[in-house]
């Protein structure tokens, strides 16, 4: 009689033939896998030993400018007498934090140089690698007179590098250049409102709405923070004045808005519906007027503005540092009861 394991075997004699060539198969592209992943990974270190810094500039601060054209916009930065300044698109003062670590990734970017085709004339065949027209140029000079020019192909490679023009050969620099070639000017500008090196030795705020909440506050000749006006040589609590001063300080920008008329100033920032006129007094006798209004744009919600002086140039502000600066007589009172009722008394 035959057996139930004998008679299975004769109904499936292919069963053990295939399962022994899928493990064959599996085994095969498992290790095919691995190999692949092998083979990329030392491509990848050998690609990466090759990689060398493009400039490969030594020693810090000792940067004089840099000036990055493109289609849209040219943005320049220079220093001068120790001090960063936005040449173009518009002038202002510069980060210092910002520039030095722009220039950084300028000097430590890397690439390889490659042996391009060349023309007749033997120059590389610019066009081929897209270096013949539509370049973004980088010129970076140091203080010793070292220039260094880079133009970059309009258009980065599928995977992110770009073809760089310099000294007349063709590098394929590494897709972390696009940090350096994407550069915004507000990445580059001082982001402090207030940007004197002295405290304001006097404030006055005018608020819409009536006199009842305007008021004054100076120093006198004692170096004595008191209130002016109807108020006058009252004194002022110098602990929330140095409070509101270190507010002004840490005020910094969200956005930049330039070339902006006073007709636009009004209907597009709400200058002419001021929340508070601030006008500061410096320490070398001029006066420095801050207009802050607010707007509500479509779809979005309240942004805070502020103008210095009718300037061309509105900031958007945050509000929390807005609220910090808009305070009231009271505030600057204190909490020292014979402050308050002397105050009162003179209201």
């Amino acid at each position: 009689m035959v057996q139930k394991e004998e008679l299975v075997s004769r109904k499936h004699p292919l069963k053990k033939f295939q399962a022994t060539f899928i493990m064959a198969f599996l085994a095969v592209f498992l290790g095919g896998i691995v190999w692949y992943e092998y083979n990329s990974s030392k491509k990848q270190e050998t690609k990466e030993k090759q990689a060398a810094m493009i400039l490969g500039w030594e020693g810090k601060n000792d940067y004089l400018s840099a000036r990055l054209e493109q289609k849209q916009e040219v943005i320049e930065v220079l220093r001068e007498n120790n001090i960063w300044r936005i040449i173009s698109p518009v002038e202002d003062l510069g980060d210092d934090f910002s520039i030095e670590a722009w220039f950084e990734d300028i000097v430590t970017e890397k690439g390889q140089r490659i042996d391009a085709k060349k023309g007749a004339d033997g120059n590389p065949l610019w066009s081929e690698y897209g270096l013949d027209n539509n370049l973004k140029t980088l010129t970076v000079k140091r203080v010793d007179g070292t220039e260094a020019v880079l133009q970059f192909a309009e258009h980065s490679a599928y995977d992110g590098s770009y073809y760089i023009k310099y000294n007349n050969d063709i590098w394929v620099g590494e897709r972390s250049w696009a940090s350096v070639l994407n550069k915004e000017p507000k990445h580059l500008r001082e982001r402090d409102i207030y940007r004197h090196k002295e405290d304001p030795v006097g404030m006055s705020f005018d608020y819409p709405g009536g006199a009842k909440r305007d008021f004054s506050i100076k120093k006198n000749k004692s170096h004595q923070w008191v209130f002016q006006g109807k108020l006058k040589d009252l004194p002022v609590s110098e602990k929330d004045v140095k409070s509101w001063l270190s507010d002004l300080k840490k005020i910094s920008v969200i956005n930049f808005f330039d070339r902006i008329d006073d007709k636009k100033a009004k209907r597009v920032y709400r200058q002419n519906q001021p929340l508070v006129k601030m006008s500061l007094l410096l320490a070398n006798g001029k006066e420095e007027l801050w207009t802050v209004s607010k707007n509500k744009q479509k779809g979005e919600g309240e942004s805070y503005y502020i103008r210095l002086n009718s300037s061309s140039t509105i900031f958007e502000a945050d509000k929390s540092f807005i609220e910090k600066l808009m305070k009231s007589k009271d505030y600057f009172k204190g909490d020292h009861p014979e402050i308050k009722q002397k105050s009162n008394e003179s209201e």
